[in-house]
């Protein structure tokens, strides 16, 4: 094909209800939740787990030979007083919905394959509740996650946490050069090393006075030579050197007041 050099009448047709080839052997009643089966690219009643993304409500009644289609409403709608499970009060609302089946609805995220496929959106009484579902496009965007997308920005409701995996662990930034602030502090690069420590200390003795004086070399008391006392003192100032450097990262990561 190449760039158009003259004027070209397409066949189009509006967005509105769409037909899928329907899986051979599966049968789908009107009102079935329907989803595309990865391996075949045919819709059949939906199904958890992986392969299958889910596209919409069947419209009409068809028993799968490979070749039939169906009617599939994929734009969202609203399913009115339907029993969703987990769903007990009008704090509910809000709150994802999945499909464990081509009927079933519930609050309980079936497995890490199943996204939901809309949100209750009014409550009535008990678990009868209005459920939005998303429309085939609303799916895809959330079925793609958030892997490698860029956003402007992300607000979290209150109460809510972020769960890590416990295996392989999360990066939060992958190179040092990337800046990372906290608390509303400037972000920066990952802060340098501290000064190298002093050669570790080591002492026979079990006693212990912290109030240190000044080092003499007078003679019963005191470190067997002066400079032994010398170095005891160096190596406070080299760790309150160290400390205080760690103490200044910590604040540039707003890690600390």
């Amino acid at each position: 094909m190449s760039a158009l050099s003259a004027n070209t009448l397409r066949s189009t047709y509006g967005k509105g209800p769409t037909r899928f080839t329907v899986k051979s052997g599966s049968t789908i009643y009107v009102g079935s939740l329907v989803g595309i089966e990865a391996a075949t690219g045919h819709i059949k009643p939906f199904v958890t787990g992986a392969g299958i993304q889910f596209v919409g409500m069947a419209l009409e009644k068809v028993v799968g030979d490979g070749s039939l289609d169906c009617l599939v409403d994929t734009e969202g709608f609203n399913l009115s007083k339907v029993s969703v499970t987990g769903v007990s009060a009008i704090t509910d609302i809000g709150s994802p919905v999945y499909a464990s089946n081509d009927n079933d609805l519930t609050l309980t995220r079936p497995d890490a394959n199943t996204d939901a496929v809309g949100y209750v959106s009014d409550w009535d009484t008990g678990s009868t509740c209005d459920v939005r579902i998303f429309s085939a496009h609303e799916i895809e965007v959330m079925a793609a996650g958030l892997t490698n997308q860029t956003i402007a920005g992300l607000t979290m409701v209150d109460g809510t946490n972020v769960v890590l995996g416990s295996t392989t662990g999360t990066k939060i930034g992958t190179a040092t050069s990337q800046k990372l602030g906290f608390f509303n502090a400037t972000p920066v690069v990952q802060p340098s090393a501290p000064t190298a420590a002093e050669t570790t200390l080591t002492n026979a003795g079990t006693a212990s006075d912290y109030a240190i004086q000044a080092m003499t070399n007078s003679s019963p008391f005191g470190f067997v030579t002066q400079a032994e006392g010398e170095t005891v003192v160096e190596v406070v100032l080299n760790n309150q050197a160290r400390i205080g450097e760690i103490v200044t990262a910590l604040q540039a990561l707003g890690l600390m007041a």
